[in-house]
């Protein structure tokens, strides 16, 4: 047995965190934008002369890129692994580590024989945990995004062990990353997306094609998940995040079914959205709620867009066909999975019923309705485009101006570099009315 060693220049990815959650706490820090550190070196137990284990590409399991992996295999009953080193960077004692898997038959068969354990230098740390135990598993296609605790103790790798009969198809290791807070992050563009099947598909069918496409910002390019043979069975893609939303915040979905537009009666029954915060689901959207918008892709005659306002705070999107569902689609072509940061509330103390009203001169006051600590407002006079007119939680519009005006807010928030769609107010001055003139005539008795 042969002990191989590959180090690689750490990189740095932006992508969504997604973190170990004990009684339902999320760390602080989790609410800032997340920036990923990877592991940058790996040792492995690759066995070149019994042909029975094998890491195959194991220098893609730290190589920066979270689109390229590892792949351990074997051929009979043993034990194969791969550990994944952070040298350049080391996480905290308080730092859970996250390792993205793969497989082609499913992790579900899975489920006890393959460990996560975290070690520093060559001393394991911490618990070792099987895969059953941090997450829900399918059994076609799948990946996921898995989170293990932090051990409370200083460490500086993980290594994914598989202790079982052969594999089919073997484990990819896609990498292994801890989180820190980042800057300049476009927090509403997703970073990542993880796609997989509950059950078998029709022979030659892939369950997802081309699954990058529904997050990169292409709306002329799509994802197509395709029915498994089960009713009963999912196929889904998951998007994820660098920063958890804030309530308001919109999921936007561009999607086209290749049998028909679907009203908007038949969502609800074709197909399931659903958002995350971390690893916690939190349940389907109501795509029978009047909250929700659907209409046509400006310029096209098939392609619709779904957006839904949500009031939990999420930073993974996942829409999923089959689950059983009245309406069998037999594949869904997704353009694009966004979230969409709302605006922010304006409020003032001379607003009545949503306007605000002034006499001529009048100092006036728009406010920003709860304020983020951290958050950048910004004014114009535009509903899109212009200058801005001022930056602040705060504005003074003119009021020597009568009439009606629309004055406009939007909120970056901080460490993102998006701006949020700008709120509209209206303002409505009243005009001046000088003092009249009084002309007394003469009189006569």
């Amino acid at each position: 047995m042969y002990l191989t060693t590959t180090p690689h220049i750490n990189g740095l990815g932006f992508i969504l965190a997604v973190f170990f959650i004990t009684g339902g706490l999320v760390p602080l820090w989790s609410q800032q934008p997340q920036e990923r550190v990877y592991a940058d070196a790996q040792t492995n137990n690759d066995c070149a002369l019994c042909l029975t284990i094998d890491v195959a590409n194991e220098g893609r399991a730290v190589d920066g890129d979270k689109d390229t992996y590892s792949t351990l295999s074997i051929t009979v009953l043993g034990q194969v692994w791969q550990k994944l080193d952070f040298t350049s960077q080391q996480p905290g004692p308080d730092d859970p580590v996250h390792v993205k898997i793969g497989t082609s038959t499913g992790l579900a068969s899975l489920a006890t024989s393959l460990k996560f354990q975290a070690y520093n230098g060559n001393t394991p740390v911490g618990v070792e945990v099987a895969l059953g135990s941090l997450i829900g598993l399918l059994n076609g296609a799948d990946q996921a995004d898995i989170v293990l605790p932090a051990p409370d103790v200083p460490y500086n790798s993980v290594r994914v062990l598989y202790d079982g009969v052969a594999l089919g198809g073997g484990i990819n290791i896609y990498g292994a990353y801890f989180n820190e807070p980042g800057d300049s992050i476009a927090c509403d563009m997703a970073e990542d997306i993880l796609w997989g099947s509950e059950a078998s598909l029709a022979g030659g069918v892939n369950a997802v094609n081309n699954p990058q496409n529904a997050i990169d910002g292409d709306e002329s390019t799509f994802a197509e998940l395709n029915a498994t043979v089960s009713v009963e069975g999912k196929t889904y893609v998951t998007a994820l995040y660098p920063s958890v939303s804030v309530a308001g915040d919109s999921v936007r979905l561009v999607f086209r079914n290749p049998g028909g537009l679907i009203d908007l009666g038949l969502l609800s029954s074709s197909f399931v959205l659903r958002t995350y915060l971390d690893n916690q689901d939190n349940g389907a959207l109501d795509l029978d709620s009047d909250i929700l918008r659907l209409s046509l892709l400006s310029g096209s005659s098939d392609i619709q867009v779904l957006t839904f306002p949500v009031q939990t705070p999420f930073n993974r999107i996942e829409v999923a066909i089959g689950e059983g569902l009245a309406t069998a689609l037999a594949s869904l072509h997704v353009y694009e999975i966004q979230r969409i940061a709302k605006g922010p509330g304006i409020t003032s103390p001379q607003m009545t019923e949503g306007v605000v009203y002034s006499c001529f001169g009048d100092e006036v006051t728009l406010n920003i309705d709860q304020p983020l600590a951290g958050s950048v407002y910004t004014w114009y006079t535009a509903p899109t485009g212009g200058a801005p007119v001022a930056t602040g939680t705060s504005y003074i519009p003119d009021t020597t101006v009568p009439g009606s005006a629309f004055f406009y807010a939007s909120e970056t928030r901080e460490g993102c570099t998006n701006e949020s769609g700008r709120t509209p107010v209206e303002l409505i001055v009243f005009p001046a009315y000088g003092n009249p003139d009084i002309v007394i005539g003469n009189t006569t008795n």
